[in-house]
């Protein structure tokens, strides 16, 4: 009896085991499936999860909705609503001119505005946010209301847009194992923070709650990028309980498409800008769901220019813009105008595509209905006679006027007054670094503008540079280019970053021997002393805003020397980014004094105020006539420009201008003519209105009047090689590409 009581135990036990392996086993399959699916995701991985309570409160917001589907059609409150709307982004803006803009968008027939939300900007370092001036996105939506506009709001956390590093902060990346757009807990954590503070700041102005807000998006053509549908859901769960009632949307073009997956509950858009490409993108999303409607959410109006741009061949024409809205229209469609009016990428804010390596021009023209500053193009009038057209058939019979023209102005030549000299301007930053080795922006908490690495040393012939730069060095050897009589020597420049050769060598053998030698052949500048300085200065262009299907490379955009990156990398697995290295004469540096040069607004101030920096110019720096550095001269790989050129050039550099426009006149809007500069950065009063380079094809900055004042204004320019004698200040626009004239 108690043997057969003990063999029963046994065969319970081993029961009991045999489920507990099984159960195990299955929980571990199921597990590693999930994990493949998901992209291989490292462990701390946030995760998203509603809980009961919270899932029927957002099933009670999602009833709130004021914009619903069924049947191919929108409905807006229950009544048929067809969506004509326009992109304008209130950053690119000046804050002054949203009410034009957003009139002549009405002027138009168009009854919804469109913008996106820059994360960069609204939370510029962590855990400070700004919603001031060209940023209170609140004004300008209640702007919109006010004017009898609708609004569908695209707030992130990325959102491409030809901006810097597609809206997302570089703060980001001061943590070397970020995984941004994906599930990585340092990101989504940082995303969540960002997306409840911009969507309390206006979810009293959704329509369910009296607003104007119509439709959120969230994030940005992630198919185009990534497949985690997870990290979507994640991010529509958390836009909720930040208090999201109206609806949702998600929006890809034809590359992305063939990834999306669609989102539970929310309708989806697609990005195009030809017929073609219409019929089969419509074909995938109705396939999705044949409830979902027609929504054109970007049809490309024009296109971006990069530096260097040969041609407008990428513009899209009138009559094929004509022939897409005709197209849209016939079918009853909603469409978004993508842009109805791009404005200025201000500041540091240009993208960067990573497919092709273009990094993109200050303006953001974008070849629109509206030009950059805002005046009616041939579009404009010809998408508004078609909308009136249509309107007609309608109660609509007529449509409003279209604002005044805003004036512009030629304010003349003005000269360069000041000078401050390249170690004086270095002495004048304290935001400075001590180290052993390279570091990158990010790690010494700098997002935007210029990093410099200076060393001292007695005496070398060549330096080696261990790794590729990110994105543009100019190399200088006290306080001059490493060949004094050639400006454009020492710069190397890589645009695609994967391609560049892992060690660049750059001879010092033609450098100025010693700082009282720079001193003594660069007129006003003193002596520090008598040893040697390397200087690497180098620029932050701008940060990727596109690239391919599960590429690395938004995750390796940190500024500054990078080492090569594992071969092995992925998106999911990107190899963590480290610095790379400098040595003269085959010896590694081992001391360095990193200086960040960012420009922001307290800096410039204290520049301003700095009168004893200054130097009075006496007589014109350099010849008139400064040529044109070409596509070889930009990547530092050509020799001296042929012009005749004094002794030494002086390195990088800031000079100011008195712009004088009358103590009793109104400014007017301008552009500051930069032809006869090389490269830099335009600063007025305070305001930082973006960089030129003589490659081209920009030649002009827009300057709105809103950032001048009556009297006297102050111009600052940060000069890299050549400074001219002056500035010119334009009344329109100028671009240059070979065999164009305009």
């Amino acid at each position: 009896m108690f043997s057969r009581r003990r063999h029963s135990a046994r065969l319970k036990l081993l029961i009991g085991v045999s489920f507990i392996v099984a159960f195990f086993f299955v929980y571990y399959v199921s597990t590693m499936s999930q994990q493949s699916t998901n992209q291989h995701e490292p462990e701390n991985v946030a995760h998203s999860h509603i809980d009961d309570k919270e899932d029927k409160q957002v099933a009670e917001q999602i009833k709130r909705a004021s914009l619903t589907f069924r049947d191919r059609q929108f409905y807006l409150n229950g009544v048929k609503f067809q969506i004509l709307s326009g992109a304008i982004h209130y950053f690119r803006v000046p804050q002054d001119y949203w009410r034009d803009r957003l009139l002549k968008l009405k002027a138009a027939g168009f009854n919804t505005v469109e913008t996106y939300a820059p994360w960069n900007l609204h939370e510029d370092t962590k855990g400070n946010f700004n919603f001031n001036g060209m940023l209170n996105v609140r004004k300008f939506f209640k702007l919109a209301q006010e004017l009898g506009l609708y609004v569908i709001f695209r707030p992130g956390p990325f959102i491409c847009s030809e901006w810097e590093f597609g809206g997302m902060p570089g703060w980001l990346l001061s943590d070397p194992n970020m995984r941004v757009r994906s599930m990585y807990m340092g990101f989504t954590q940082a995303a969540e923070d960002y997306l409840r503070v911009v969507i309390n700041e206006v979810a009293d102005l959704q329509m369910s709650r009296g607003g104007p807000i119509i439709a959120f998006q969230v994030e940005n053509e992630y198919g185009s990028y990534g497949d985690n549908g997870r990290y979507l859901q994640h991010l529509a769960d958390s836009m909720r309980r930040s208090g999201v009632v109206e609806a949702l949307f998600t929006s890809d073009g034809d590359e992305g498409i063939r990834h999306a997956k669609p989102l539970a509950g929310a309708f989806a858009g697609i990005n195009y800008n030809s017929k073609a490409h219409a019929k089969w993108l419509q074909s995938i999303v109705k396939g999705w769901n044949p409830n979902l409607p027609i929504f054109a959410t970007e049809l490309w109006t024009g296109w971006f220019l990069p530096w260097g741009a040969k041609d407008k061949n990428q513009v899209i024409s009138l009559p094929d813009l004509v022939d897409s809205v005709t197209s849209l229209l016939d079918q009853g469609a909603s469409i978004n105008l993508y842009m109805f009016h791009g404005g200025t990428n201000f500041g540091f804010m240009n993208g960067y595509n990573g497919i092709t390596g273009s990094l993109l021009i200050t303006s953001y023209d974008y070849d629109a209905p509206l030009s950059e500053n805002g005046q009616p193009t041939e579009k404009y009038h010809r998408i508004r006679e078609l909308m009136l057209a249509r309107l007609s058939k309608t109660a609509v019979k007529s449509l409003p006027d279209i604002p005044a023209p805003i004036p512009t102005k030629d304010y003349g030549n003005w000269p360069v007054k000041w000078t401050m000299h390249w170690d004086k301007l270095v002495e004048m930053v304290d935001k400075t670094t001590m180290s052993e080795t390279l570091k990158f922006m990010e790690e010494v908490h700098q997002n935007y503008g210029f990093i410099l690495y200076r060393s001292a040393f007695d005496s070398a012939k060549n330096l080696t540079i261990f790794g590729h730069v990110a994105d543009r060095a100019q190399v200088l050897v006290n306080g001059a280019p490493i060949d004094p009589a050639d400006p454009m020597s020492g710069v190397v420049y890589h645009p695609l970053p994967e391609a560049a050769p892992p060690v660049t060598h750059l001879s010092l053998a033609k450098s100025l021997p010693s700082r009282k030698a720079a001193a003594a052949a660069v007129a006003d500048q003193a002596a520090s002393s008598s040893s040697s300085v390397l200087d690497v200065l180098v620029e932050n262009l701008g940060r990727v805003n596109y690239a391919t299907f599960q590429s690395s490379s938004f995750n390796r955009q940190r500024k500054g020397v990078s080492a090569a990156v594992p071969a092995a990398s992925s998106k999911s697995s990107p190899g963590v980014q480290s610095p790379g290295q400098l040595a003269l004469d085959g010896r590694p540096l081992r001391s360095y004094k990193i200086v960040s040069l960012d420009f922001r607004k307290p800096f410039l101030a204290k520049l301003l105020g700095s009168n004893e920096a200054w130097k009075p110019v006496r007589k014109p720096p350099v010849p008139p006539k400064v040529p044109v550095v070409s596509a070889a001269a930009a990547n530092g790989t050509a020799g001296a420009p042929a012009t005749a050129a004094p002794a030494v050039y002086p390195g990088p550099s800031l000079h100011r201008v008195l712009l004088d426009i009358g103590a009793d006149e109104l400014p007017r809007d301008t552009f500051v003519d930069m032809s006869d500069w090389v490269k830099g950065v335009v600063f007025v009063n305070g305001e930082n209105i973006g960089r030129y380079w003589n490659v081209g094809p920009q030649k002009t900055l827009y300057l709105p009047a809103p950032f001048l004042r009556s009297g006297q204004n102050e111009v600052m320019i940060f000069e890299l090689h050549r400074p001219a004698e002056g500035v010119r200040f334009v009344k329109s626009a100028k671009y240059s590409f070979p065999g164009i004239k305009r």
